[in-house]
């Protein structure tokens, strides 16, 4: 009998300082959208996600086109009511989470896009080769909180193989990528 395989993933929960401004991030900039918006609050959340006794939070999923792979963002309170700090600040020295987004359009479109947003860019946009894979563009932004952000265009199924089997590449990376 087969070992059991978690699926895909669903979502990934971070905590933010405002979730208004979290979310016109996330929707207004990156064109994702809002799916879900909740309160949370009582015993079994504080039981399920080790909070002190009387925490909330308010919550909103943004997604892009598929039904999984969502961002849950969290705007904690205090019990007293008070807001809650959105969690230790990310560090821009690689030991922070990243949320990586695949996208199709070139990628100094979406780093003048972040740019104009007020969004911090680490660098240009930059081009590197992934062994057996081929070569990919990248950079990484920050959100309001300082997540790092990570926009890739990645070569096709074609230009995969083609990289593989050794021949020449033609063109620049573009979504979607081989699994």
């Amino acid at each position: 009998m087969p070992a059991a395989s978690a699926g895909p993933v669903h979502h990934i929960a971070l905590a933010v300082a405002d979730l208004e401004r979290a979310l016109r991030f996330y929707t207004e900039t990156l064109g994702l959208r809002a799916t879900l918006r909740m309160r949370i609050a009582g015993a079994p959340y504080e039981r399920l996600l080790r909070l002190p006794p009387g925490t909330t939070g308010e919550v909103a999923f943004v997604q892009g086109p598929p039904r999984v792979g969502q961002i849950e963002l969290i705007q904690w309170s205090e019990p007293d009511g008070a807001r809650a700090r959105a969690a230790t600040r990310p560090t821009a020295d690689g030991t922070s989470p990243l949320l990586s987004f695949s996208v199709t359009e070139p990628l100094s479109e979406w780093h003048a896009r972040l740019t104009a947003a007020g969004a911090p860019c680490w660098s240009d946009p930059i081009e590197l080769e992934l062994p057996d894979y081929g070569p990919i563009e990248a950079f990484i932004a920050e959100d309001p909180d300082g997540h790092s952000v990570e926009l890739v265009r990645l070569p096709s199924e074609e230009q995969v193989r083609a990289f593989r089997a050794g021949e020449a590449q033609i063109g620049p990376p573009v979504s979607p990528p081989i699994a």
